[in-house]
């Protein structure tokens, strides 16, 4: 954040490698439909969990404001 950033997306504890790019893979699609990050966030989580029946999409906590969202240039 000291870079410049707006926020952060972070886990509690460590995530296995694919589990996270497959859930942030995810994350971003939402994200690029133009959905605010707390929405994205809460439908990726639904859906890791009921897809995959993978709980660990739960642990990632954003530190942001959750009416952010991305904009295209």
């Amino acid at each position: 954040m000291s870079s410049g950033g707006r926020g952060v997306l972070a886990t509690e504890c460590d995530v296995p490698d694919l589990f996270a790019s497959v859930f942030i893979r995810d994350l971003y699609a939402r994200l690029l439909e133009g959905r605010h990050f707390g929405k994205a966030l809460l439908e990726a989580r639904q859906h890791i969990l009921a897809a995959h029946r993978n709980p660990l999409g739960l642990i990632y906590a954003a530190y942001l404001p959750l009416e952010a969202r991305l904009e295209r240039k």
